[in-house]
Formats: structure tokens, sequence, C-alpha cells
């Protein structure tokens, strides 16, 4: 993440995105730093491969079952919507069942 911080700082986006593909299959689910790693990928995602936007929208719908509630502050980024959008289109049953679980809304009175 601090590689792709960096050549995006210096005006290597592409570098940055490559850094960040390798963030990515490192672990998508380190809490700390999935929001960044998310903002940091919307932001490279014009000039990422296909196989790393993949893995940005995989941390799109991470982040949804995860903290849903830092889904609607992205939105508010024009660019992101497309992307955001394309990702949550996409949640499968087992996401919607970890988000169901882990946001505790099968709970039995």
């Amino acid at each position: 993440m601090r590689l792709a911080r960096l050549r995006l700082k210096e005006g290597k986006r592409i570098e940055a995105g490559q850094a960040l593909r390798v963030a990515l299959l490192a672990g998508q689910v380190i809490p700390g730093a999935m929001l960044p790693r998310l903002r940091l990928g919307l932001d490279l995602y014009p000039v990422l491969d296909a196989d790393t936007r993949q893995l940005v929208q995989r941390q799109v719908r991470l982040v949804w079952v995860l903290s849903p509630k830092e889904i609607p502050p992205l939105l508010t980024v024009q660019a992101y919507i497309p992307v955001i959008t394309e990702a949550l289109a996409a949640v499968t049953p087992a996401d919607e069942q970890q988000f169901r679980r882990i946001n505790q809304l099968d709970r039995t009175p």
C-alpha cells in the first residue's frame, strides 16, 4: 500500500496500480486497511488492468459486508458511482449471507 501511494505521488499511476494489486492479493480482509485501499483503488480504477479491477470490485463488496456505512460516503464522488454500482450488482448469495450474519440481521426474536 505504501509503495502504491509513493508511486501515485510520483505521478506513476500504472505503477501505483500494480503495487495496489499486490496489496490486494496479500490480504483482502484487513479491517484497518480496507477502506483506504478501496479509495486508492477507486482513484486508480481507470488505469487498472481487468484483473485488478475485479479485485477492487471485490474490495467494494467486502467493505459493504463488513462495514456497510462506509459505502454511502464513497458515492458522493461521481467517478466512484459506476464502479461501486457494478460491484454491488455482483453481490453473491454468499456475500448476502455474510452481510446478514456479520450485521446481525437474522436474529431470532
